[in-house]
């Protein structure tokens, strides 16, 4: 599959550890922080990935897992893949996973363009 951002692919243990992560994180889906929804812009100004070197981004589609892809990247080149593939005036995004590399900080956001900071 095609992966539309620049990066280096991950193996399966690592993409896993990331659902695993999210997963963990998102079990307080009712914490003010999950319910705010952020704008996404506020990815890319979070003050504990832009410590990163490299990010975590996962794609999930809805129903095939055969196109679900992770990546190790750039802060820079996610956002700027977030900029050019989300659009939250319109209500279009991805099923995306933003993490560091120790995954103490994640974010998430949906196919209708929110972000949301799991922690």
């Amino acid at each position: 599959m095609d992966i539309p951002l620049s990066g280096t692919s991950v193996d399966d243990s690592v993409s896993e550890a990331m659902n695993r992560a999210v997963l963990a994180a998102s079990t307080g889906m009712s914490s003010p922080t999950f319910r705010a929804a952020h704008r996404v812009q506020d990815v890319g100004e979070d003050v504990g990935l832009s410590g990163c070197l490299e990010l975590l981004v996962g794609y999930r589609h809805p129903v095939h897992r055969y196109k679900h892809w992770t990546v190790r990247c750039t802060l820079k080149d996610a956002t700027a893949f977030l900029a050019d593939h989300i659009d939250e005036d319109q209500g279009n995004g991805l099923d995306l996973f933003i993490a560091s590399e120790d995954f103490s900080h994640i974010w998430i956001t949906s196919h209708d363009g929110e972000a949301y900071r799991l922690k």
